[in-house]
């Protein structure tokens, strides 16, 4: 029993790749958060008759091949106004803001359609210098939570290429990590602020929010062609959702009720804290109200929540912005 794998001894590592699938060693960015990596191999029924009851080999045979990547864990803020090297990289990644091998220092919103960067994601244990890693990853989806006595909370999928495990950290598959990130300190949700919403500043106060962020690619037979693996991986299709819950105002909460499928955006901030109050990452979002809910509170007081389905227009005016905001 002495080559367990112990689930506290690990870190995430993240590259950008300088070409889709190519393996990049020398990952920038360093956070400690939960990975799950899932290897899927396509199954194909083929028609042969082997005048037999029982199913023989040749009748299930391996297809395409692909992977997810799932990192989730509590938020921290980091400094995006230079490249970042931690959290700040996941937003980067997100929105495919790298290049040249680093991640970008830049407020973040939705790319362009066609325009992905991939990455090397490793699950680097730390006992014997081994590692896990995943290339071609690209981001599917983005959830960020909070709640009323809770951290800020993150899971982010990752579309894969390749999944490989169990690689020394040796020659010829040696990494170079420049940085190291260990100030974890996670965001908390008493430290959030409803700046303004759906336009208007009388919702101010909630008691929780979700914020979820989708890509979609291209049609598999499109990346795929002639190979068991992608040969590429192709966004086309940005989507997003803010849930917010709220304690009902008799005046206030018509911001919200009034406000369902309007003809124009109606804009909203949330800003995520340090814990002294100064420094922030803000979270910019347009769209429309898509569903409001009143349910009944039995003996308790009436709370309502809102979903708004992130849009942009030709302003422009962006789904969403995510910008780092330094304190005074």
């Amino acid at each position: 029993m002495a080559n367990e794998r112990y689930g506290n001894k690990y870190v995430v590592l993240i590259g950008h790749e300088t070409s889709y699938g190519t393996q990049q060693k020398t990952p920038t960015a360093n956070l400690y958060s939960n990975c799950v990596m899932k290897e899927s191999t396509n199954q194909i029924e083929t028609g042969i008759k082997n005048g037999n009851t029982e199913k023989w080999k040749n009748e299930l045979l391996a297809g395409t091949k692909s992977g997810t990547v799932t990192l989730s864990g509590e938020l921290s803020l980091e400094d995006t106004s230079s490249a970042p090297t931690g959290y700040g990289a996941l937003l980067a990644a997100f929105f495919m803001r790298a290049g040249d091998g680093t991640f970008d220092a830049s407020d973040y919103t939705t790319p362009s359609a066609g325009s992905t960067e991939s990455f090397t994601i490793y699950q680097y244990f730390t006992a014997d210098d081994n590692y896990d890693y995943a290339t071609g990853c690209v981001p599917e989806s983005l959830e960020i939570t909070g709640s009323s006595g809770e951290a800020i909370t993150f899971s982010m999928t990752f579309r894969a290429k390749e999944i490989t495990r169990e690689t020394e950290d040796a020659s010829p598959n040696e990494l170079s990590v420049t940085t190291t990130y260990s100030d974890i300190t996670p965001l908390l949700f008493q430290h959030a602020s409803l700046d303004k919403c759906l336009g208007a500043t009388d919702l101010d106060v909630m008691n929780s929010f979700t914020l979820t962020l989708n890509f979609s690619y291209v049609d598999d037979a499109m990346i795929y062609n002639n190979s068991q693996t992608k040969d590429q991986d192709i966004f086309c299709r940005f989507t997003g959702n803010l849930t917010v819950d709220l304690n009902y105002s008799d005046v206030n909460s018509k911001d919200a009720y009034d406000n369902i499928m309007s003809a124009d955006l109606k804009d909203g901030e949330i800003s995520l804290y340090d814990s002294a109050g100064s420094n922030s990452w803000k979270f910019t979002t347009n769209g429309k109200v898509t569903d409001y809910d009143r349910p009944d509170p039995d003996r308790c007081i009436f709370a309502n929540s809102f979903t708004k389905e992130l849009l942009g227009d030709d302003a422009p005016t962006s789904a969403i912005t995510i910008s780092y905001n330094a304190g005074t």
